[in-house]
């Protein structure tokens, strides 16, 4: 009986260009670090061959001189300082050596806008992957340019775009000159300030209405008529309110049917129900959502299957935010359809399940996080995960390479052996650069467990402890003093909305602490409202 050979491990030939480091030498080796993990990431390579990297700005004499083969993958490394010189002109000085590339990763920045098109418009016939970033590519331009090579290499699946500017819940979406916000009373006024803006001539990217009071639904739809074919690429509609018969969802609808260039929708607490999120997505299903919030509204198990047929279709997704809907609608099911459907997203990256009801959805959410190359943040707060659920969960999380966050807050552990599995995972995993564990009943006799594992794994740089009030104040801090290698940690000690910690207050040794830790660690932010 004759024994399977192991996997090949593959190898490539790598050269990577990246802006000369200074003069330590800890520093270049921080940019072959970069490099590398970058590249095993994608590859899934334990052996790298590196061909040399070039440290110069003007990349001329980079291109003319290397002949590239087909086995060899080209990283690109831009920093935003100094400017790269002469980018554009060498690509188009040196076609030959581009078009025998096979895989391009670009990692780019402010002045690589036309870099992607480029290479591209090289029409190379070899080119089977493509991995982009950059804060003024054209990704609508670029993916045109895609279709128009007629590769049959070249599909969804083995192509990752990501503009680097991500739309944040919370945060206000663009300046001012290029967003028009409405809020309080949808009026009469509010349709002459929408014609009097748009008729300006500058190009509005940007439409937020909030807060507001909508009971005239055929000036509503005046104003929504006005956005029609704007290029509007961000569109927030939350916090409004609205009555559950709200009738102005068809010229929403009707907004996002015309509007091609949508790429961010953001409709969290707008009471949102099954019956119009259909309409909702099949307007969307055509365009290149890359943020997609839905949360706090009363979407259920059946709304969630939508959902799932929408994303399925989708590979631009990138930011998926469902917390705090029918919490005992949505169920463990609910993240078993969302998680399944976006088997085959290439460029997801955040997704938010939060405040539900989600008991069991470990297991889905293990499986994701094996499969997915992209994920990089999963936001599971109060989900009332138990001991199974953090298993299956950390357990993925050991051989994780993408994911940068894990948030498993304000699920409260009954015994020890969720924050076991917690810790296993942080003293192997290389991946992570932020853990969130508030208010999950660390205690005086189990800091230990979790402390260890951060004191092992130095690239967790970002910690939240807030809440779990009964571990002493000087404990934590006494620990964390030490740790050079958080650069920033979340701690509040006490609850003030628990009955346990409503009267609980800081000792003066614990007040002193916090200034001790100011001013012997300023390297280390301290967020609290102390």
């Amino acid at each position: 009986m004759g024994c399977s050979s192991p996997a090949e491990v593959p190898t490539y030939n790598v050269f990577y260009c990246s802006l000369k480091p200074s003069s330590k030498k800890e520093n270049t080796y921080k940019i072959d670090l970069i490099a590398q993990e970058e590249i095993e990431k994608i590859e899934g390579a334990k052996m790298i061959n590196q061909l040399g990297r070039n440290d110069d700005p003007d990349i001329t004499q980079f291109l003319q001189r290397e002949k590239f083969q087909t086995n060899t993958l080209f990283y690109y490394f831009l920093r935003k300082e100094p400017v790269i010189k002469n980018v554009s002109q060498s690509l188009n000085y040196y076609p030959y050596n581009l078009s025998k590339l096979f895989k391009i990763v670009l990692l780019s920045t402010e002045n690589a806008a036309n870099i992607p098109s480029q290479i591209i418009e090289k029409k190379t016939k070899n080119l089977t992957y493509f991995k982009f970033e950059g804060e003024e590519i054209n990704f609508d331009d670029l993916n045109e340019k895609i279709k128009e090579m007629n590769n049959p290499n070249i599909t969804n699946d083995n192509l990752s775009f990501d503009d680097n500017n991500i739309y944040i819940p919370g945060e206000d979406i663009l300046v001012d000159e290029d967003e028009i916000i409405l809020c309080d009373e949808i009026n009469k006024e509010s349709l002459d300030s929408v014609k009097e803006k748009l008729s300006r001539g500058n190009a509005i990217k940007s439409v937020k209405i909030m807060s507001s009071q909508i009971e005239d639904i055929k000036l509503f739809e005046l104003i929504m008529d006005c956005f029609t074919d704007k290029n509007i690429q961000k569109f927030a509609f939350f916090d409004n309110n609205l009555n559950i018969d709200f009738e102005g969802w068809d010229s929403i609808c009707k907004f996002l049917d015309n509007n091609y260039s949508i790429r961010f929708v953001d409709l969290h607490n707008t009471n949102i129900y099954d019956n119009h999120l259909v309409d909702i997505l099949r307007s969307l299903s055509d365009k290149r959502i890359r943020l997609l919030n839905l949360s706090r509204n009363f979407i259920t198990l059946e709304g969630v299957k939508s959902i799932g047929d929408f994303i399925r279709n989708n590979k631009t997704l990138q930011r998926l935010i469902l917390s705090q809907n029918n919490q005992n609608n949505f169920k463990s099911e609910g993240v078993r359809i969302i998680t399944e459907s976006l088997a085959n997203n290439p460029n997801i990256k955040l997704i938010d399940f939060s405040y539900m009801l989600l008991t069991g959805c470990g297991q889905y959410i293990g499986q994701f996080i094996s499969y997915s190359k992209s994920i990089e943040s999963i936001i599971l707060r109060d989900v009332q995960l138990n001991a199974v659920d953090f298993k299956n969960i950390f357990e993925s999380i050991k051989t994780s390479r993408s994911l940068k966050e894990i948030d498993v807050s304000m699920n409260n552990m009954a015994g020890d052996k969720s924050l076991q599995y917690i810790a296993d995972s942080i003293k192997v995993n290389k991946s992570l650069n932020t853990l969130k564990i508030d208010k999950i009943n660390i205690n005086n006799d189990n800091y230990q467990i979790i402390f260890n594992a951060i004191e092992s794994n130095k690239n967790i740089s970002v910690y939240s402890i807030n809440h779990n009030s009964n571990v002493k104040p000087k404990i934590v801090l006494d620990f964390f003093l030490k740790q050079k290698h958080v650069k920033t940690l979340y701690y509040e000690p006490f609850d003030k909305n628990s009955n346990e910690d409503r009267k609980k207050e800081l000792t003066l040794d614990d007040k002193k602490l916090f200034e001790k830790i100011k001013n012997e660690r300023p390297d280390m932010k301290i967020i609290n409202k102390y």
